[in-house]
């Protein structure tokens, strides 16, 4: 028999899966976020304390993210984040 704490971490993985797959379904439904770069690669946003994020890469300080209220609004941030430093670099004459 499982025990509590079991039962508690196998609860929890099935609730996150919950919120992964009506997240995936709910931006398959935003038209912005189905042009989004994130969509486009197949990351679906997660709650990181009280903001969505979008994260591509192994962490923060070697990927890139987007935060935001919403899981769209996580996406638009991930695209500006996605695409500013190539327009910084082309500003900056690289």
């Amino acid at each position: 028999m499982a025990s509590d704490w079991e039962f508690a971490k196998w609860n929890n993985e099935t609730q996150e899966g919950y919120v992964r797959m009506a997240t995936a379904e709910a931006l398959r439904n935003d038209a912005y976020a189905r042009d989004s770069e994130a969509f486009r690669r197949g990351l679906i946003p997660f709650l990181d304390g009280n903001q969505w994020c979008v994260l591509l890469g192994a962490n923060l300080q070697e990927g890139i993210a987007g935060f935001g209220d919403t899981p769209a609004t996580a996406c638009k941030a991930f695209d500006k984040a996605w695409y500013t430093p190539a327009l910084q670099e082309a500003k900056d004459g690289r």
